[in-house]
């Protein structure tokens, strides 16, 4: 029988921030059984690729675990790939951040495995034309990429084996496409059904070599897959039936293979990634349609394989424009990265914070939570703060400052006013109701506002189908479905919460409402929004300094229209927010009527604040009676002249006082969003919409300008 060679591959990682039980877990259940069965088999060869946060929690948890794979490199069992070592995704971070990633990862591997790096992993594959160009400068020779990016360059299917070359500025790379039908099948199926496979295609003249690539946490992490891969014995038999089969599977590395046999031929690859990434980066309502379409194509088999190969969905990049807290996180991070190398360029610990703060977990969101996932995104806030209070020493030393700079930070044509200082951030988007979308606690490298606004996801429609024709999943004993088939849900009544809000859930957030409005009716929707101030353009009059104070001076002439039949009425609304001392940040409102009668309502100053964790005992609300509220408490208060109120967060170390003069009611609410994980359809706690509210009368050419929200950080302890 004709000899097909395999080329098999694992990618393991854990992202920056996730929880240590999770990498604990996932080690002993995953990471080293699978190493431990290789060692068993010293016949299996095999491509490793461990990401730098998972390498560097198992340098300081588990250092032995070293000793075995450097024993499988010595006798030649596996070669380990390089790729961003904190997992970016490549294309979207700066060239010199990306290289010196790669560089960083490369001589990690040779450090403690012995081993120097040809290939790399490319994170969730994501790809772009002009990649070999800086793969090359980085050391890289060859990556893997799925047979999807092959397809649509139009390469027939029988002709997506071996490896091909490209290059960017004749500078050459060489590329393996991963086979789809053994990333389904592995570990999912019966192993007979892969040796079935490898024998169809080894039956065919042309194929000489097949690649299998995946994630690693297939084999042990994912739903299901530990007690199907170990306990009852899927690896063992996997294995065995390899070897026992090694007369015609010949198991190599991809290296090795690459010094034996020369590459199919010359292709050029456009932006892709894996197929359902793709699909995840249409905007939601397209992914309805898009999998509509599919569903119908599927009913006509033989048209469904002439038209899927043409048939694709998005763009990566499209996240951010999908996802606003995905842009906002992205340009943190190149405001950060351009800082960091024009001020701090051979500082090392600088530019392992502002890598760290790369990792693409919390950018996109697909099948994981990810972007959903609050300590996530936490963790990329957290190190790109630490990262610019590196430049921040460098720049003013232990001096106090503060400074205002206008750009266009979200990248949108509009330009952001951003108040800095060696306490605190406050990022304003005049653009947007002159709200403020960040506000960072330095001193304890925390973003109180890295929240979510709810939004309508594809995946939501397959919820209610769920919820209205339960399913059962399998039973003891069957193969695992894969994750991307598995439906479920972490609780009941997930659907109350499916409310897609209509505007950004940022501070500072300006309301008109009828007197009769009730909190629960303004946490449903269901409410009047007299003013046309949310969401909408500000001008920006002024910005200003002096000694450690800033201040930015928003305005913007709109209209109040107290029901639908009503005429508008012209009001003036001026906006001061700026920083009083170092630690203490202000908005404060002059509301004026410009037309000849009354108006009497509500006016609101929306916050959303978050710290992270709804109902934990370390993180909630004191009130001035001194009684404490979880973070997710919601209620409505009427409240006297001065009250604030108290948010304390004992685990990083944080208090925020709240304070509203003049207000006469509190409305707290939490927000959550339902998403979908590997475990299941799950609400997630986002943050707290917490709104002050006045009972003002506008009289015509009488303005009121007693208006105030102030937040005062301090350490808690």
């Amino acid at each position: 029988m004709k000899k097909i060679h395999f080329l098999f591959g694992i990618h393991c990682h854990q992202p920056v921030g996730n929880f240590e039980h999770v990498f604990d877990e996932s080690f002993s259940r995953c990471y080293e059984p699978f190493i431990n069965m290789l060692v068993k088999h010293p016949k299996i060869k095999c491509t490793l690729h461990y990401t730098g946060p998972l390498l560097e929690w198992i340098e300081q948890h588990r250092k032995r675990f070293f000793e075995a794979i450097s024993m499988l490199v010595a006798r030649h069992q596996v070669e380990i790939l390089s790729g961003g070592f904190y997992e970016p995704i490549i294309t979207v971070i700066p060239p010199e951040d990306a290289i010196g990633q790669i560089r960083m990862l490369s001589e990690y591997v040779e450090e403690h495995f012995g081993y120097s790096p040809k290939g790399m992993w490319l994170a969730e594959r994501v790809w772009e034309p002009a990649l070999p160009d800086l793969m090359h400068d980085a050391g890289i020779s060859y990556s893997i990429l799925d047979d999807t990016h092959f397809r649509q360059a139009g390469l027939p299917e029988d002709e997506m084996f071996g490896y091909y070359v490209t290059e960017h500025n004749g500078k050459v790379l060489r590329l393996f496409p991963i086979d789809k039908q053994l990333r389904y099948l592995i570990p999912f199926r019966q192993p007979q059904e892969v040796i079935d496979y490898l024998k169809l295609l080894a039956e065919n003249d042309k194929i000489q070599a097949v690649t299998m690539a995946d994630d690693g946490e297939k084999f042990g992490v994912w739903p299901g897959t530990y007690d199907w891969v170990y306990n009852q014995g899927y690896l063992e038999r996997f294995f065995t039936m390899l070897e026992e089969n090694s007369e015609w599977v010949v198991m190599s590395t991809f290296s090795e293979y690459m010094e034996s046999h020369n590459p199919q031929g010359k292709i050029y690859l456009p932006t892709s990634s894996y197929e359902e990434m793709m699909e995840w980066a249409l905007p939601s309502p397209t992914i309805v349609q898009y999998e509509k379409v599919l569903h119908d194509l599927e009913k006509n088999e033989v048209l469904y394989k002439e038209v899927k190969p043409f048939y694709r969905g998005g763009f990566w990049r499209n996240f951010l424009a999908k996802y606003e807290e995905s842009n906002l996180m992205h340009k943190k991070m190149l405001r950060i990265s351009k800082l960091v190398h024009e001020h701090t360029p051979d500082n090392m610990q600088a530019k392992k914070e502002l890598w760290r703060g790369q990792c693409n977990c919390p950018y996109w969101h697909g099948l994981f939570g990810g972007l959903y996932l609050n300590y996530l995104r936490n963790a990329i806030y957290t190190h790109l703060i630490k990262a610019e209070k590196i430049v921040d020493h460098v720049r003013h030393e232990d001096v106090n400052w503060v400074e205002i700079d206008q750009l266009d930070y979200q990248a949108t044509d509009h330009k952001c006013v951003l108040i800095s200082s060696s306490q605190l951030n406050a990022y304003v988007d005049p653009s947007n109701g002159g709200a403020c979308f960040e506000i960072d606690y330095k001193p304890s490298n925390f973003n109180i506002t890295n929240g979510f606004t709810r939004k309508f996801e594809a995946y939501h429609e397959r919820l209610k189908h769920f919820l209205e024709n339960r399913g059962k999943q399998g039973t003891d004993g069957e193969e695992p479905k894969s994750i991307h088939d598995i439906v479920t849900v972490k609780e009941e009544g997930l659907d109350k919460y499916l409310i897609y809000d209509t505007y950004s859930r940022h501070n500072f957030i300006d309301h008109f409402l009828p007197l009769n409005t009730t909190m629960d009716n303004f946490k449903q929707l269901r409410y009047n929004e007299c003013g046309n101030f949310v969401g909408q353009q500000y001008k920006l009059k002024e910005t200003k300094t002096a000694g450690i104070t800033g201040e930015v001076v928003l305005e913007r002439l709109g209209s109040v229209r107290m029901s639908k039949k009503s005429a508008d009425i012209p009001v003036k609304l001026i906006k001061k927010i700026g920083t009083i001392d170092l630690n203490r940040l202000h908005v404060i409102y002059t509301l004026e009527n410009r037309s000849d009668q009354a108006i009497e309502l509500l006016f609101g100053c929306e916050l959303n604040l978050s710290y992270l964790a709804a109902q934990s005992g370390d993180r909630y609300f004191l009130n001035e009676d001194g009684t404490r509220q979880h973070m997710d408490y919601e209620g409505t208060k009427s409240i006297t002249f001065n009250y604030s109120l108290q948010m304390i967060n004992e685990w990083d170390n944080i208090k925020v006082d709240v304070s509203f003069p003049r207000a006469v009611s509190l409305w707290r609410f939490p927000i959550a969003t339902v998403s979908q994980s590997e475990g299941g359809f799950e609400r997630t706690y986002q943050q707290t919409m917490i709104m002050p509210l006045w009972q003002i009368r506008l009289e015509p050419g009488t303005p009121i300008n007693d208006v105030e929200v102030s937040l005062c950080f301090n350490p808690h302890h």
